[in-house]
């Protein structure tokens, strides 16, 4: 893992359909950022989005709330940014360009955006399943 990940929850627009979204955040959105913002490839070591989308989500996450083991906030989509450095990031979430093209193109798709930043040196690692466990299973 990078030193630091900002996980980003997006909502969808509201009027919004889920394909709509998927498709403008997948196919304008995302590479909006890599290629309209030159820092992005220099600084940020990963970008993935999670689309979700789906019955069998929506289900568990239902049950998981019904049983009270968890509040579950609904969202779209989630975005995780990776960067070696709290630095390497700011670099480009202050960059001129993300701040003129890619900010205001939030609300072209999205509604309401939550973040949240995780830092490795805060990290307790409390469980790690091996690599020799993983392969063969529970004992």
């Amino acid at each position: 893992m990078a030193g630091v990940q900002m996980i980003i929850m997006i909502n969808k627009k509201e009027g919004t359909t889920d394909l709509e979204f998927y498709k403008y955040w997948n196919e304008v959105h995302g590479p909006m950022f890599l290629d309209k913002v030159p820092l992005a490839r220099k600084y940020i070591s990963k970008y993935e989005q999670y689309h979700m989308n789906g019955a069998e989500r929506s289900e568990i996450v239902k049950q998981m709330a019904d049983a009270g083991s968890v509040s579950v906030d609904r969202c779209d989509g989630v975005s995780v940014l990776s960067a070696d450095s709290l630095e390497d990031l700011q670099k480009v979430l202050t960059s001129k360009e993300f701040l003129e093209t890619v900010n205001p193109d939030n609300h072209v798709y999205a509604g309401q955006i939550t973040s949240v930043l995780l830092s490795e040196g805060e990290k307790v690692l409390m469980y790690e399943r091996d690599a020799d466990a993983a392969a063969t299973g529970p004992r």
